[in-house]
């Protein structure tokens, strides 16, 4: 009876709460994982806690540090909050207009430039301009727009992104087996600096196994 009762209850709450209860479920299984996206930039932002830092704080809106390897920081505070995938899509967009520039390991300031705006100087040495992703996209620009802005497609940004990061787990999953198979004998260095992965992910898209170095990680796609 009581089964009857709640099967009764769900009916008659209509098909507008059986389809947010889809469209929750959906949301979740597609928004990326906060540590994915952690590790996907852990690289590019030059360290484990700046890439924690630049997820935590688009995700919040709450303000956001960065540090240089020489210890300077930087600051800055998004305009709003973002979802997960905005956040991955916000990051991705970010290092593409450095990369455009040729800066592919950016200091703290660049990437402050990179998503809220700001000048920096290019591989030419020349000042450049960028607009910043995230000032974009609060003046009402679709990620898509801010995409073609730059001259690419923001499908196939992120999909090169993803590709990248199953191929980088891969690659380290095969290493792992053959770790497995090492003699008595055989010690590996498992952790490299801020305990990112080292050059077996770098090269992990070509299934070759490396072992782990000091700084690596899962910056693919630059």
């Amino acid at each position: 009876m009581s089964l009857v009762l709640i099967m009764a209850g769900a009916l008659a709450a209509g098909p507008t709460a059986i389809a947010a209860d889809s469209d929750t479920a959906t949301t979740s299984l597609t928004q990326p994982d906060n540590a994915r996206t952690v590790s996907l930039f852990t690289s590019w932002s030059g360290s484990k806690s700046n890439a924690t830092a630049l997820v935590t704080g688009l995700e919040s809106g709450s303000s956001i540090t960065l540090t240089s390897s020489t210890g300077t920081t930087t600051s800055f505070t998004p305009a709003s909050k973002l979802s997960p995938g905005d956040t991955t899509i916000a990051l991705a967009l970010a290092r593409e207009s450095l990369r455009q520039q040729g800066i592919r390991n950016p200091s703290p300031a660049q990437i402050d430039a990179a998503l809220v705006g700001g000048s920096v100087v290019n591989k030419a040495g020349q000042p450049v301009s960028l607009k910043g992703v995230l000032t974009q996209r609060s003046s009402g620009m679709g990620w898509g727009e801010i995409a073609h802005s730059m001259g690419v497609k923001l499908g196939r940004l992120m999909s090169a992104l993803h590709t990248h990061s199953h191929a980088s787990h891969a690659g380290h999953h095969d290493q792992h087996g053959h770790h497995g198979h090492a003699g008595k004998s055989g010690h590996h260095s498992h952790t490299g600096k801020d305990g990112d992965h080292g050059a077996s992910h770098s090269s992990g898209a070509k299934g070759v196994g490396q072992g782990h170095g000091e700084g690596g990680g899962h910056g693919g796609g630059r």
